[in-house]
């Protein structure tokens, strides 16, 4: 293993499950997102069920793992949470999910299909894994890692994705290139949508000048919208139409008795009602209400 140091907080560099993500290979995550996380502008993170469910499952991964190979495997590696640093590179860091008597380095993963999963003992794995493993032997120093999986909780099996130098060089060059936008507070690029509407939440009084590229998207934009409103009325007839037939009925069905559709009242719900309780309480309201950042909205001028 080369030499590392031990690092608990991510924040501090990037981590290999953030790997694929700054490369923008990632499903999940953008650059910019993963920008946002290093500087503390995500806000709290979400465990999703999928990630609390290959936590808990990761010892009786580890330990099938265990079972199938005769291997003994070590955990945590590094600190006492198995984090580690880079000294060569201190901007990546790594967390192991164990390590073998024999060298080899662990990434457990849990998956609900085997679709993107290729056969059983080669390196045909999900390319966010192969980037994520490369990642981890630059900061660890292995020369290969074995990818324990179980699918839909009794489908086993085990990858193994050995060093690829030419892919880590890249992984340290791009990974470097990011971790100094980072430093200096410089944003990626966005890549969607999402990132596009946070990366420029707020406006200045100021016109730009329409590129061919964005007269095109305000044509495609317009005609769009005009084909949802086309489309929602004829929504809208429909429903017409249905609650006609239907009337005080609640159930909507053919001459054979098959069901098409029901129409039944839910039951009564309570609501808070600010409006009243401002009224009665504007003392206590105003105390307990604070200003929101007004959002920009896309408005199409002209008909052209």
């Amino acid at each position: 293993m080369s030499e590392a140091t031990l690092s608990p907080k991510r924040v501090n560099g990037i981590g290999g499950s953030e790997a694929a993500a700054v490369l923008g290979l990632s499903p999940w995550k953008t650059p910019y997102q993963v920008w946002c996380d290093k500087l503390g502008l995500s806000g709290e993170q979400e465990t999703t069920p999928a990630m609390e469910w290959g936590t808990r499952l990761e010892p009786v991964v580890r330990q099938k793992y265990a079972d199938e190979t005769g291997r003994t495997v070590s955990f945590p590696v590094g600190d006492e949470y198995g984090h580690m640093q880079s000294v060569e590179h201190p901007f990546m860091l790594a967390t192991l999910d164990g390590i073998t008597d024999d060298g080899r380095g662990l990434e457990i993963k849990t998956s609900r299909s085997g679709a993107e999963w290729g056969d059983e003992g080669t390196d045909e794995v999900p390319q966010v894994y192969v980037i994520q493993c490369q990642h981890n032997m630059i900061v660890s120093g292995l020369e290969v890692f074995d990818i324990p999986l179980l699918i839909a909780g009794s489908d086993f099996r085990i990858y193994e994705v050995p060093r690829d130098e030419e892919l880590q060089a890249l992984i340290i060059e791009r990974e470097a290139a990011f971790w100094k936008m980072v430093e200096a507070q410089t944003p990626p690029e966005p890549v969607n949508l999402a990132d596009a509407m946070k990366r420029f939440a707020t406006s200045t009084e100021e016109v730009v000048t329409a590129m061919p590229d964005a007269i095109e998207a305000v044509n495609t934009l317009r005609t769009l919208k005009q084909r949802a409103q086309d489309l929602k009325a004829d929504e809208e007839g429909a429903r017409f139409t249905i609650l006609q037939a239907l009337r005080e009925a609640d159930t909507l069905a053919d001459a054979e008795g098959n069901v098409l559709l029901t129409y039944k009242q839910a039951k009564d719900s309570s609501r808070f009602d600010p409006k009243a309780f401002r009224e009665a309480h504007p003392d206590l309201y105003a105390s307990f209400t604070k200003t929101l950042p007004g959002s920009r909205r896309l408005l199409l001028k002209g008909g052209n």
